[in-house]
């Protein structure tokens, strides 16, 4: 079964929540600034931030 884009990305940003790249109360970059740098989508970045709102890391 193929993996999704936004399942990489959770997961890459859930390795940088848990080794302080962005310690408690850092806001994290903007779709946009997230967008270019995965060179996916806003959706897909939604998709990802939706991911990790649902395991409650971060609120928005």
């Amino acid at each position: 079964m193929p993996k999704n884009l936004y399942s990489d990305i959770y997961h890459i940003l859930k390795g940088e929540i848990d080794s302080d790249v962005y310690p408690p109360k850092t806001i994290l970059p903007g779709e946009e600034e997230l967008s270019e740098r995965f060179s996916v989508t806003r959706n897909t970045i939604r998709r990802a931030l939706k991911n990790c709102n649902l395991r409650a890391w971060f609120t928005q």
